[in-house]
């Protein structure tokens, strides 16, 4: 994991689901990983609601307990819902990568130990045999497409467990504005940053590193002051042009004069965000 080396341990709940070492942390089925992508979508799927988080993706794991088989399920723009092996999981670039795990002590769960694994095989079964295309819309209540965050909430949901307690609301023009040329439809849904202060579930492990956090920073500021000035009025196609010249700028890449100069009149400055 070249982006993301270190191994942060954060919790040690135990769980009775089939489970697999994987990169210094026993994986078990069920877990949802919540990170943080290295693209500019991400960075705004992340900062653009009412409340910005860190994080812009979510994926279940499925463990198969006769052959230890690891099995991320996760929906993609490019594809709908997939299935893949953790490596090629891992290959995808992110900034962070934080490990879920639904907590013990729930009623559902002292009940049932072995709810989560029966939620991830049920969904791993149905993605199995059909394809679920990708939700542009962001329709957390319509399950015949998903985006990433339905993917957990529906496995779960099947179980009678209801994860995100809360759902994000966007209410700000530029955010409505940028996500509305996406195909978002609804701006009230359930956001990927929400699960990480979710009450039903433990964090267990995060890979990060400085670097990567650095990075992850520098992304958020620069998507911050994009969308403030896309809320005062400024047209989307340029903030989508100086949001890739500001990435140049910030990145240590080449970059026009005319590039340089907008970002040091900008409005508010990056530097001050980042350092």
């Amino acid at each position: 994991m070249s982006a993301i080396p270190d191994l942060q341990r954060c919790a040690s709940t135990r769980s009775g689901t089939p489970s697999v070492k994987f990169r210094g942390v026993e994986i078990h089925s069920g877990d949802i990983l919540l990170s943080r992508g290295g693209s500019p979508a991400s960075a705004l799927i992340s900062r653009g609601n009412d409340f910005p988080g860190n994080f812009s993706h979510i994926a279940l794991v499925h463990i198969d307990e006769n052959t230890d088989e690891i099995s991320i399920i996760e929906s993609q723009i490019e594809t709908g819902v997939v299935i893949r092996s953790a490596e090629a999981y891992i290959n995808d670039k992110k900034l962070r990568i934080m490990v879920l795990r639904l907590r013990v002590d729930l009623p559902q769960m002292v009940r049932d130990p072995l709810l989560p694994h029966k939620a991830a095989k049920h969904l791993f079964r149905i993605v199995k045999k059909t394809h679920i295309p990708y939700d542009y819309s962001m329709n957390y209540q319509d399950p015949t497409s998903m985006f990433c965050s339905e993917v957990a909430a529906h496995a779960y949901r099947q179980f009678g467990i209801t994860l995100w307690s809360g759902l994000s609301s966007i209410s700000g023009v530029g955010a409505r504005s940028w996500l509305s040329s996406l195909g978002v439809q609804y701006f009230q849904t359930q956001k990927p940053t929400d699960l990480e202060y979710d009450p039903m579930l433990d964090i267990v492990a995060e890979w990060r590193s400085a670097p990567t956090l650095y990075m992850d920073h520098i992304d958020n500021a620069i998507i911050d002051v994009l969308l403030e000035g896309a809320n005062s009025g400024e047209e989307i196609g340029q903030r989508c042009l100086f949001f890739h010249d500001k990435y140049a700028v910030i990145r240590g890449l080449r970059a026009s004069p005319a590039c340089l100069q907008g970002v040091l009149t900008s409005k508010e400055s990056l530097s001050h965000r980042i350092n």
